[in-house]
């Protein structure tokens, strides 16, 4: 009797440690959308800058409903039909001083474990001042349940 309630709290024990690993593989593939910029130093000069925002997959699970939020720093506008995605033309919408791009509605959904997409946007700032390049841009997608993920990069 002793040994089969020695053997009963072991497997109780073994049980208890297992719960927390059956959690995580029950949730499935996991999408993590990586952010990264590429802009020069300085945008000015009457001449516009070209910049690039990089998304990557390198979850294991698709991203849905990606929109890539880019927030601009001060002195710096958009030039106008200069937006890309992967090459093909797709303007942003403008909301104060951010640029919106919905991935997702611009037909690359889902973003597949290992895609990458390059996001491509010329900036301009006035003739008479040099503004800083750093940029805040924010990428917001769900998995395929609907689960919410957000992921950012300054440069």
């Amino acid at each position: 009797m002793a040994s089969r309630l020695r053997a009963l709290a072991a497997l109780t024990l073994i049980l208890t440690q297992l719960a927390p690993l059956a959690t995580v593989l029950s949730q499935g593939a996991v999408p993590d959308v990586e952010v990264e910029s590429i802009a020069p130093d300085k945008v000015g000069e009457c001449l516009p800058a070209n910049f690039t925002v990089r998304l990557a997959n390198g979850g294991d699970g698709n991203a849905t409903n990606v929109v890539l939020r880019v927030s601009l720093p001060g002195g710096v506008t958009y030039v106008q039909r200069t937006g890309r995605v992967n090459g093909t033309p797709v303007e942003p919408t403008i909301s104060g001083g951010d640029l919106v791009w919905n991935i997702s509605e611009a037909g690359y959904d889902p973003l597949d474990p290992g895609d990458r997409l390059d996001v491509e946007f010329n900036l301009s700032a006035g003739c008479s001042s040099l503004a800083s390049t750093d940029l805040t841009p924010t990428v917001t997608y769900e998995d395929d349940e609907g689960n919410p993920y957000a992921s950012s990069d300054t440069s």
